[in-house]
């Protein structure tokens, strides 16, 4: 996990990986790269092309699961 300013957010907030990000939302990868696609959680890409998503993200308002990152680990 690492600590980025997340434009969508509008301040500094932890990205995971892809894989921490489906256990912690409990979806699929395929799912995450859904909600990527239609702009529903915060990313970022790495230099490497590896993906982060904002664990913030995954629980504004309005989201599909509506539930917060802590209420599911």
């Amino acid at each position: 996990m690492a600590k980025f300013y997340c434009e969508g957010c509008g301040r500094e907030s932890e990205f995971v990986p892809l894989y921490l990000a489906t256990k912690i939302a409990t979806i699929s990868r395929s799912t995450i790269y859904y909600w990527i696609d239609h702009m529903w959680v915060h990313w970022r890409i790495l230099p490497s092309g590896r993906r982060l998503v904002c664990r913030e993200s995954l629980s504004l308002p309005g989201h599909p699961r509506g539930e917060k990152p802590s209420d599911l680990v």
